[in-house]
């Protein structure tokens, strides 16, 4: 028989004392095998979000066993926590509350590893057109949209058009790391320029914009 990844058993967790305590999760137990993955259905209110942060001991729990690959989980101190998963509290609660930034590298792929996710990455080089793309991604909240060209001329240039600093400024917030680093050898390569040129472009927009990414800090 296959040995559980996790195992669940008997896991309470309670809130308050005496007349005013509240059982949130009961005597809940359940395993899960490698590869396997396991979806919680309730009403809302019914425990699903406490259990999952008991699971992680983000929340105290009144009783029960959490083991994860055969190791005790409940009583483990913060420091004990963050050397297993390789996240912090911290870390864990920001991406909780949707208030974490970027992810370093390491970070990101401890949490992915939490998460049950596995990166495939695929040597197939950059994808074309990536001025095309990053543009068009630029655009999607804005009626009149930034063309490639414009995109090209402003990286080559240094140069925003002013009605396009909105365009700018949420490629520099919003669009993913790697499809700005492809529009940049994209554009370098068109505009017969070094790459570390139009990178000091976009390093003095993202001071300009006041941009709260930390990959341009």
């Amino acid at each position: 028989m296959t040995t559980p990844m996790v195992r669940i058993q008997d896991l309470s967790v309670e809130f308050g004392r005496g007349a005013q305590r509240v059982r949130a999760v009961r005597g809940v137990s359940f395993d899960i095998a490698p590869g396997e993955a396991l979806g919680l259905v309730g009403e809302s209110g019914s425990g699903k979000s406490t259990l999952g942060r008991a699971l992680i001991q983000l929340i105290q729990t009144s009783g029960g066993s959490v083991q994860f690959e055969g190791q005790e989980l409940m009583g483990l101190s913060q420091a004990q926590m963050a050397n297993l998963t390789g996240l912090s509290r911290t870390t864990i609660n920001l991406f909780e509350n949707n208030a974490l930034n970027d992810l370093g590298m390491v970070k990101g792929l401890h949490l992915m590893a939490v998460l049950g996710i596995e990166l495939q990455a695929s040597p197939l080089g950059r994808p074309k057109n990536a001025l095309v793309m990053a543009s068009r991604s630029s655009s999607v909240s804005y009626k009149e949209p930034m063309s490639a060209k414009e995109l090209f001329d402003a990286l080559a240039s240094g140069a925003i058009p002013p009605n396009k600093r909105a365009h700018v400024a949420t490629l520099i917030d919003e669009l993913p790391v790697g499809m700005i680093v492809s529009a940049v050898e994209e554009a370098a390569i068109q505009a017969h320029v070094s790459p570390k040129k139009i990178w000091r472009h976009i390093t003095q927009w993202a001071k300009d914009f006041q941009s709260p990414r930390r990959a341009w800090q």
